[in-house]
């Protein structure tokens, strides 16, 4: 309210704020930090050919044996420019260590990889580390360290 004092802070007053706020900043800096210390960006292509959901999937050893599944995942809708590009980008960003991608194209949008009586009904891929194979794969066929950034990975998805 016009002509209302407000109650003035004295100099101790403004160095207990002042601590405050430096404190505050500092823990933010830190949880900052944590947070990207230690991780990558991991950056490519799957090679896609037809529209649907695109599901990637970062596995690690432990993840591996869990089908279409993994501990991280990303989901991209693959639409004609993608499907007619040839390729949908994916990003993701992991801590350090040893991973595989595996993915899927969801083409009649039921969020699982169908199978058939030869295996999947609809493409995958992974990030296989030689030509892929018709046998099922492990952890080591897929496998690479992530200690740096990685751009231009490709996998290939198809049936």
């Amino acid at each position: 309210m016009p002509g209302e004092s407000r109650p003035r802070l004295g100099a101790r007053g403004m160095r207990l704020g002042g601590a405050i706020f430096a404190a505050a900043l500092a823990c933010r800096a830190l949880a900052f930090a944590e947070g990207s210390a230690g991780t990558y960006e991991v950056e490519g292509a799957c090679l896609v050919s037809q529209e649907g959901m695109l599901f990637i999937y970062a596995v690690d050893e432990d993840s591996f044996d869990s089908p279409m599944k993994g501990f991280r995942e990303s989901r991209l809708r693959v639409g004609p420019a993608e499907a007619e590009a040839g390729k949908a980008h994916f990003s993701f960003r992991l801590p350090a260590g040893r991973y595989g991608l595996r993915c899927f194209l969801d083409l009649n949008g039921n969020g699982r990889l169908d199978r058939g009586l030869l295996g999947p009904a609809e493409p995958w891929g992974m990030s296989w580390r030689e030509e892929r194979r018709d046998r099922l794969p492990r952890f080591g066929d897929i496998a690479f360290a992530v200690d740096r950034d990685i751009r231009g990975l490709v996998i290939e998805v198809r049936r």
